[in-house]
């Protein structure tokens, strides 16, 4: 009975102690992925990478351009390797040259894809970067203006679940704050 006692002053006493330290908390939420989307350093990395993406796209085109140029020649040496008005010699030209031409098509498309994985592994990597560091620039941010503002704690508004009691959306006052420093 008397451990009973014990534990239940116990208990009160961590209750009570937690309540007053949860009193001097401060606490926030910042949208993260809105940040990102509304932050204009943001948009201009996004538009860079936008426009890399178009300089790949219109290199793979070029090079589609040319395989399919390739595979045009390729059937042509085809057909006249089959041309009854050719002599058998010619046409034994013809069929070695179009083997020939068959292998620079497939040496080629296998170029393409090698280049079309090259790039996509590329612009990932930029890509993640790019995002790396802007959300670190952004949490350097939240985290300077929590100091100034008192703040223990600022949690990611997306990963809260529930609150017991309201916590303030700073989301729009970093906007501000990335913004004009931008």
């Amino acid at each position: 009975m008397k451990s009973f006692y014990c534990i239940c002053i116990c208990a009160a006493l961590i209750v009570t102690g937690a309540t007053a330290q949860e009193s001097d908390r401060k606490m926030a939420v910042v949208n993260m992925s809105e940040l990102l989307r509304n932050y204009e350093k943001a948009e201009r990395a996004e538009a860079q990478l936008e426009e890399q993406a178009t300089e790949f796209r219109e290199e793979h085109e070029a090079m589609r351009a040319k395989l399919k140029a390739l595979n045009g020649e390729y059937v042509k040496l085809r057909r006249a390797a089959r041309d009854e008005a050719l002599s058998e010699a010619a046409r034994e030209k013809r069929r070695d040259e179009a083997v020939q031409k068959l292998t620079a098509v497939k040496t080629y498309e296998g170029e393409i894809i090698k280049r079309a994985r090259e790039i996509e592994r590329s612009m990932a990597r930029q890509n993640r970067r790019v995002r790396e560091k802007l959300v670190e620039e952004l949490r350097e941010v939240v985290r300077d203006y929590s100091l100034r503002k008192g703040y223990t704690m600022v949690i990611d508004s997306l990963t809260v679940v529930y609150a017991a009691r309201s916590v303030e959306n700073i989301t729009a006052d970093i906007l501000k704050v990335v913004n004009i420093e931008d």
